[in-house]
This record gives structure tokens, sequence and C-alpha cells, in this order.
């Protein structure tokens, strides 16, 4: 999990204490090597902290660049084919996929290369020919680039904190907060809450010229684009077995590209999703152990978890967590995020990559994405799908029952990308399925994308981890977004095999069907921490909760949304009035 950082001062010599203090910021996602050099006289600097997982490094303190010395590049990402892009770039040899990427930049148009790569990326380079900057992160939404740029800087980096350390703009975008109330998660569609910071939109690749000081973008890959009829009807007339069969074997093979060369640890829970996934890894030699977090009496797998052994080889290790465990580790969290928590099971993530980096590993596997792509959350199951409404998933659509009369960014850009995967499928399945299939593509680029893995992006970055998910592969993604919605949703089927039904056969097919358990609920202990506040913090919460029910139902979601907040606000910023984000419209 590299860091990236680039500065750009539109006005004069860049300030290079800031600078420093911005890079130290990206550190910890890549602690084996510093790379960083200053361009344009001191106007432009770029930095790359190195987290080594493929090849060797290079020698020096300077950035990689290309063979004819024209490219420069920050780069955080594995290119599983890179191998296979040689010719592309003109090469016979090279150490590792960053050496290859920068060497595409010679003798391949920018705008093809990011759909040449197969993995997961996120790169800046600098053309010292023609002074221009090219960006881009992968099409299905793993690594993350946040840019933000006014009249004074260009800046563009892997995490928000560095921004904010040179920039010192904290200005909130407080509708950003007011929206999470009318959405199921806080969700960073391409903005974040920060008035000033946005995200690269995956599928697009930027150019930033500086001598006009124009950004511009191009989409070089639209998933929407992937939705197939040919590939739709084929699944339709398959049977069951060939359709296990068929998707068991894209999921293995694109575990397989994956495998690592450094040991690595998988996470388990004893669900559907990272069972499969630690049994496809399980005889790797690298892998060192399954890894579960025990929520005790939350979670109803905890105690029937050691049936699984009879299954898989590797040592299941186990972190206990409790209420207290859980609120010791909120300030660590929010702090080294910056933001309010996306999700609510971020301090059992945050530990499973402390064990991860204190067992000397530096690549962890994960299976989330999984519930929208295939269809697993309990809620699809009671959705009114006949809904007339525009998206009627309770994930990536919006409730607009707080924020009635503002048109959100995340509202018309969900809306959006939902209507445009809709009517893909409706011109070849019904129309209900067509909605359903349309929220289940958008649960996964709009919600999955902009919580999920932006939270695990960050988070295992501040732990020097890198995070590996073969089911999120666009290779994968490319089948699953077609496969009939029966193999997804299918309430006429037994209650245990409604939700997911594909996974769960080629679950039951590694495993046995004794085995498929109910999915646990919130995970973690959000709710519960509030008791372990102080006195006056305790006293504060209970006003403001008073005060916050003349204005909306404080059910137990909602007590997390404004809790949360509240944290944010104590741990990371006075400047936030949490009343005026749920005021009346």
């Amino acid at each position: 999990m590299c860091g990236i950082i680039l500065i750009l001062s539109k006005k004069g010599k860049l300030n290079k204490k800031l600078c420093n203090l911005a890079y130290n910021e990206i550190k910890k996602r890549g602690p084996d090597k510093s790379l960083k050099q200053y361009f344009l006289k001191d106007r432009l600097f770029i930095g790359n902290s190195i987290l080594s997982i493929i090849g060797k490094i290079k020698p020096g303190k300077d950035l990689y660049k290309s063979r004819n010395n024209k490219h420069y590049i920050a780069y955080n990402g594995e290119i599983y084919n890179y191998k296979k892009l040689l010719n592309f770039a003109g090469l016979k040899h090279v150490n590792n996929d960053t050496e290859l990427l920068v060497n595409l930049f010679s003798n391949t148009s920018e705008k093809k290369i990011p759909k040449l790569l197969d993995g997961m990326f996120a790169y800046c380079t600098f053309n010292k020919k023609n002074n221009t900057i090219s960006l881009a992160t992968d099409v299905q939404g793993e690594r993350k680039l946040f840019i933000y740029n006014n009249n004074k800087y260009f800046v563009c980096s892997s995490n928000l904190n560095s921004i904010l350390k040179f920039t010192k703009d904290y200005y909130l975008n407080e509708n950003k907060l007011k929206e999470y109330f009318d959405t199921r998660h806080l969700i960073f569609y391409n903005k974040t809450i920060y008035k000033n910071i946005k995200y690269l939109l995956p599928g697009k690749s930027y150019n930033y010229n500086i001598s006009n000081d124009k950004l511009s973008s191009y989409t070089y890959d639209d998933p929407i684009n992937w939705i197939n009829k040919k590939k739709y009807l084929k699944f339709k007339k398959s049977n069951l077995q060939n359709l296990v069969n068929h998707f068991e074997k894209i999921i293995v093979n694109s575990k397989n590209k994956m495998l690592p060369n450094k040991k690595f640890i998988s996470l388990f829970s004893g669900g559907i999703d990272s069972s499969l996934q630690s049994k496809f890894l399980d005889k790797s030699k690298l892998l060192k152990g399954l890894l579960f977090v025990d929520h005790g009496n939350k979670d109803p797998i905890a105690k029937k978890i050691n049936l699984f052994k009879d299954y898989l080889k590797t040592k299941i290790f186990k972190i206990n967590m409790n209420e207290k465990k859980y609120s010791l580790d909120l300030k660590k969290v929010y702090t080294s995020f910056n933001i309010p928590f996306l999700t609510h099971d971020l301090v059992g993530v945050n530990k499973c990559f402390q064990f991860v980096k204190k067992n000397n590993c530096k690549i962890v596997f994960n299976a989330g994405g999984v519930d929208e792509l295939f269809g697993g959350y309990k809620l699809y199951k009671c959705t009114n799908w006949k809904k007339k409404k525009i998206n009627p998933s309770p994930y990536s659509g919006y409730k607009n029952k707080i924020c009635k009369y503002i048109k959100t960014d995340y509202k018309l850009n969900s809306d959006k990308l939902w209507l445009r995967a809709y009517k893909r499928y409706r011109n070849f399945m019904s129309k209900q399925e067509a909605k359903i299939q349309a929220s289940l593509f958008a649960d996964y680029f709009v919600q999955a994308v902009g919580v999920h893995n932006i939270s695990w992006h960050l988070l295992a970055g501040e732990n020097s981890v890198e995070v590996r998910n073969f089911f999120i592969n666009k290779s994968v993604i490319q089948e699953v977004i077609n496969l009939p919605i029966d193999y997804k949703i299918n309430n006429k089927l037994k209650k245990n095999l409604s939700l997911k039904f594909i996974l769960k056969k080629i679950f039951i097919k590694n495993f046995d069907k004794k085995l498929v358990f109910k999915k646990q609920g919130f995970s973690g202990f959000p709710n519960e921490t509030s008791k372990f506040l102080n006195k006056k913090r305790r006293e504060e919460f209970s006003n403001l909760l008073k005060d916050l029910k003349k204005k909306m139902t404080i059910n137990r979601e909602n007590y997390w949304k404004i809790l949360n907040i509240f944290y944010f606000k104590k741990f990371c910023t006075n400047e936030l009035n949490i009343k005026n984000i749920i005021k009346a419209d």
C-alpha cells in the first residue's frame, strides 16, 4: 500500500518544510523506501513512499523515471499482468510493475494505458517535456487519489491528512454531513466532507496542463459497457451446475493472479464470502493464518467457528473484541482518517490490520463488496422493488427525508448511474429485474466503492498493509453483473439460500450446507460506546439527542450517525455545529 503526494505551486516556489510535513503523512503507507523529487525550479514536488511487494526497489532517492527521461511517476498498487505488457513499453525486462508502468508512457497513448492494466492502481506521472501531469485510478475503485485544486496549488495524494497538513484548509462541507442522514452510510461518491477536496472517479484518467492550469478528464473504461446481453442470455440458458463451476473458476483464476510471493493473512468471519476466500487460499504455503474477530454474544457465528476446522488446514487466529476495547480504539481510528467513520466496523478492521503488521505480513485478503455484487444483504429480501422511484435500494438509494429540498451531489450522481444501468439492463430483461440489477450495480459502484473501498484504502495504509480482494477484480465483476437475478436474490428458495444463491452453492460444494449460518448484523459496538463517555461528554451527547428528537426519529441507525459525528467533532475538529447539520429544511 504505497503512498503518493504531488504538490504544485502555481505562483512561486514551494515551502519545502510544508512539503515534508505532507510527505510524512504518507510514510506509513510505504515504509520500505522514500522516493521524492522537486521539479520546475522547486514549484513541483512529487513523493512516493514504497511498500515493497513485487520485484526489487530501485537504488537512490529519486523517483522512478522512463528510460527516455521524459516521464516520472509516483504509483500505488499491484499490476498483475505487468510482465505481459513489456512489448507495449518496448522493453524485454523490468524489475517491478512501477518500472513497467512509467515506461508505458513513452510508447503508448496515456489514454490507453489504464485500460491495459489488470490490477488495482493509482498513479500520477509528470511529463517533463510537455509540462503535464497524468492521473488515474483503477476502474473497480480499489485504489484512491484525492485532489485539491485552487488558484494557488494543485495537490494530489493517497490520503486526506497529507493534503490537510499542507493546505491547512479544513473547511467542512456541511451539506455532505447533512446528506449522511438520508443515506445508509456516509458515502464519498466523488466529494469528501472537506469543501475543497475531491477524489478521482474510477474509470477516468485525468490530465493537468501546468502551463495553462487546466484539468481535463477522459473515461478510459465505463462499467456500464460491461452489461452484456449475450453473456446474460448464455447464463440464463445454462444449468445450475455449469454456472456454479463457471463462477468458481473465474473466482479461482482471479485468486491465482493475486497470490503474493510474500507471507499474508486472510480475514475470516465464518460468512460465505470470507470462508470461500479462505478456502481458495488455504493451500498456499505463504498463508500464515486466517484471522477471525470475535464480537462475543453479538456474533452468532462466534461459537461455531471451530466447525470450519474440519475443512481448513490453516491456523485460525482470533481477536477478541468487546465494548470497552472498541471504545478505547475510537480516537486512533478517527484521527488516522480525519473524517467520520464511513461505516461502523472500522475499529475491528483496524485491529485486524494491526495484527497483520505485528505478525510481519504486508498483505491481507478481504472479501468486501461481495454482498453488493451478488445480492447478499438481508434488506434485499424485504425491499419493495416494485416502487416507481429511481433506485429503490436501501444502500445506494436516497431517503430524501432530512434533506427534503436539497438536490445533493450524491443523489444526482447516484440516480444518474442507476438510471444508466437500468436502461442498459432493460434492453433485454423485465422491468422489475432491470430495477434490481441496476440497484446491485449502483450498490457496488456507489456504496462499496464510496464507503468500504475508501475506508480500507485509508486504514490499511496507516498500518503499512496492502489489501487484496479477488472477488472485485474486474474480470469477476464483468461476469457477476450479467448473472440472472434468480442466482443472486431469489425469495422462492429456502430461507438460508435466498440471498447470494450462486455463491452459497459454491460454498456448499467446498464446505457443507450446515455451515451456512445467519449473517451478523451491526459489526462491532458503535452505539454501545456512548456509555464510556466521561460525565461531561455524556451529558453533552444526551442534550444533543433531546434537541434532535424534535427534528428526526432517533432509531438505532440515526443514533449511530449522530454519535459518529459527535466523535468526529470531539477527536478531529471543533468547528462543527451538529444541530445545524440536522436542522429542518
